[in-house]
């Protein structure tokens, strides 16, 4: 269950984050980048966690 709760958060900072980036921008580009970085951390870390890469 974990890790689909962390792939439903990678995919909402990712849709935020490329929301943000179309015209006007709506975010300086830092905060954009580091909300797309955000998404894509949880989505890499639920498919990790998913093939059972991580183990904790």
């Amino acid at each position: 269950m974990e890790v689909l709760y962390s792939f439903v958060m990678g995919v909402l900072f990712l849709t935020i984050g490329f929301i943000a980036f179309f015209p006007p921008p709506k975010l300086h580009w830092i905060m954009r980048f580091s909300i797309v970085f955000i998404g894509m951390g949880f989505i890499l870390y639920s498919f990790l966690r998913l093939f059972g890469l991580i183990s904790y």
